[in-house]
């Protein structure tokens, strides 16, 4: 391979994609190629798209990145009402101005 061809391979634009995009990608492929039941493939693609995009918000990228707290902590988000997650209230919370048990009382 000659230098100018060297130089030309690492320049080529790689895809913005992240490996974790891309084997969600094959596993909904894998899966319909399986057969899969519509309504399985519709719940894969909203629940297991709603874990990679959490992920990702956590800036995961690649599938050896995903830990075990990675899954707790996405869990845990689940069970929490999304008013509690806002980013207002989370800043708010973070900083020590906001209490749950206030919120009980009324």
């Amino acid at each position: 391979m000659s230098p100018e061809q060297a130089i030309h391979l690492k320049v080529l634009p790689s895809t913005s994609r992240s490996q974790l995009a891309i084997a969600t990608d094959n596993f909904y492929l894998d899966r319909e190629a399986n057969r899969c039941a519509e309504a399985t493939l519709v719940w894969y693609r909203k629940y297991v798209g709603a874990l990679v995009d959490w992920l990702t918000a956590q800036g995961v990228r690649g599938l050896s990145d995903v830990t075990a707290s990675n899954l707790r902590a996405w869990l845990v988000s689940l069970q929490k009402p999304a008013w509690l997650t806002a980013p207002s209230i989370t800043t708010h919370r973070q900083r020590g101005r906001f209490s749950i048990s206030a919120l009980a009382r009324t």
